[in-house]
């Protein structure tokens, strides 16, 4: 056994007796072996300070509901927000087509029935088709 693995096992307390006493008196006695002890200890005091806690059972399948339910209260978010514009936008377009189709029957220029006048669309007769049409 070499000293990185005596000193990880002495650092978890996981050898015989006279290993230990071994250990121990080379610690009181090898400067070198001693600095090597205080790295093993320093690396182990890390992983012990960053090391998650252990996974609880379904660890998983927490983690991707947590997603799916994060995914599909942003698609909500996103549908309320398209519907309020939309809804908006839907009102702005009709406002514009009754004041387009008031301004044509007031206007008067135009001929045919009340959908004709909304459009701004010129009475249908021969001229207007011929015209139109090429």
């Amino acid at each position: 056994m070499d000293d990185r693995e005596l000193l990880i096992r002495y650092s978890e307390g996981d050898l015989p007796d006279e290993e230990l006493a071994r250990v121990e008196e080379r610690l009181n006695s090898e400067p070198g072996f001693r600095s090597k002890r205080e790295s093993v200890e320093e690396i182990a005091t890390l992983l012990r300070q960053g090391a998650a806690g252990s996974f609880e059972p379904f660890f998983a399948a927490r983690v991707v509901a947590r997603l799916r339910k994060a995914d599909s209260s942003a698609a909500e978010g996103m549908y309320e927000a398209l519907r309020w514009i939309f809804a908006r936008v839907a009102v702005a377009c009709v406002v514009v087509m009754l004041a387009i189709g008031a301004y044509s029957a007031l206007e008067g220029g135009y001929g045919g029935s009340v959908v004709d006048s909304v459009m701004g669309l010129p009475e249908a007769t021969l001229e207007t088709a011929l015209a139109l049409g090429g």
